[in-house]
């Protein structure tokens, strides 16, 4: 159930880092980025372009792995709960979308 963006974001980061990430946290990775594609919030109106062109991109999800491992200190590999724990407190970074 990977996706091609995804496992090549996944494939950088580990060569950049040299660490890993659980498939458990690929396949949600993956989730989000078709959740984005496929199943819009009617409120985004304008902004489901932005979001689709973004995460298009393999290099947002390689640097937002980054991010992850810096953020929650993971030391070997990243897991879906360090994703969570890091998404729930910077979803604002990555979304275009301003809250209401």
């Amino acid at each position: 159930m990977y996706d091609d963006v995804v496992a090549a974001g996944v494939r950088s980061f580990s060569e950049r880092t040299g660490r890993n990430v659980t498939p458990t946290a690929q396949q949600f990775i993956t989730i989000l980025r078709r959740s984005i594609q496929e199943d819009p919030h009617p409120t985004w109106g304008g902004w489901q372009q932005d979001l689709q062109n973004r995460y298009s991109d393999p290099g947002v999800f390689s640097d937002i792995l980054v991010r992850v491992t810096i953020d929650e200190n993971v030391m070997a590999e990243v897991t879906t709960f360090d994703l969570l724990h890091w998404i729930s407190d910077h979803m604002a970074d990555v979304c275009p979308v301003p809250k209401r």
